[in-house]
């Protein structure tokens, strides 16, 4: 929450992080700890550091104010300069294993959900624990469905994260061609909504369905630099319904 006075957290705003976050901060750290021995920072997105805002950082790496720890976090570090990324530690973060998860979880929930939330978490202890997983699941599958079906593109325009939606459709992708490939419920990570993902995976050719599936995977690692919202919401409504488009 940056409530701390020696502890400092950036992200992105309309898609990038701008220079004067940067010099402010600079500012910031240039003092001494109040309370503690060390000023952490936080910068998440760093790869939406605009030019500017990259070279200036860039001094702070170079020659960082004492006990000072700058932590960069990326899911996309390939976009990251070069000049910043040799000045870098780099620790790599995988997915807790589904049994990890799932002891995350005991004695909150039966059996059975506890095995449904450690497969829709995909090892993300935050998705794990966070309140109403399975409810929010079972609303964001229903406004899916209903943007292949219908003209829906309106469900999506109050979304607050887009790409937290991408990221439940790049999920349910999986299963439709995995049902779609394999005919294997056994394989699906939504098992309890075997019967809507054999209907969708009916209305699509496997190629189809990945291609659809690699497209939209790309417009969300996109969307943190600010694409315009009502244009991406038609494009994606328009390949869902082009995929899906019932034959019959």
């Amino acid at each position: 929450k940056s409530i701390h006075p020696d502890f400092f957290f950036i992200a992105p705003e309309n898609g990038e992080i701008k220079v004067d976050v940067i010099r402010e901060l600079q500012e910031s750290i240039s003092y001494k700890a109040f309370e503690s021995p060390w000023k952490i920072v936080i910068i998440d997105g760093a790869e939406t550091l605009n030019q500017s805002a990259a070279n200036a950082f860039l001094k702070t790496l170079e020659e960082p104010p004492e006990q000072t720890i700058l932590i960069l976090i990326s899911s996309m570090s390939g976009l990251i300069p070069k000049t910043i990324l040799s000045r870098c530690q780099r620790v790599n973060f995988s997915p807790l294993p589904f049994d990890k998860i799932g002891k995350l979880l005991e004695n909150k929930f039966s059996a059975g959900e506890t095995m449904l939330i450690s497969m829709l978490s995909g090892g993300r202890p935050g998705w794990a624990l966070s309140n109403n997983l399975i409810e929010k699941r079972d609303k964001l599958f229903n406004e899916f469905k209903s943007l292949i079906d219908i003209i829906g593109e309106d469900l999506l325009e109050g979304k607050d994260s887009l790409e937290e939606w991408f990221e439940w459709v790049h999920l349910w992708l999986r299963d439709i061609a995995v049902l779609k490939a394999t005919v294997n419920a056994a394989l699906l990570i939504n098992q309890d909504k075997e019967k809507e993902i054999r209907d969708i995976s009916n209305k699509a050719a496997l190629s189809d369905i990945l291609k659809l599936s690699n497209t939209l995977y790309n417009i969300k690692n996109l969307l943190r630099f600010n694409l315009n919202k009502k244009i991406t919401i038609n494009h994606t409504h328009f390949l869902l319904k082009e995929t899906f488009a019932d034959s019959s």
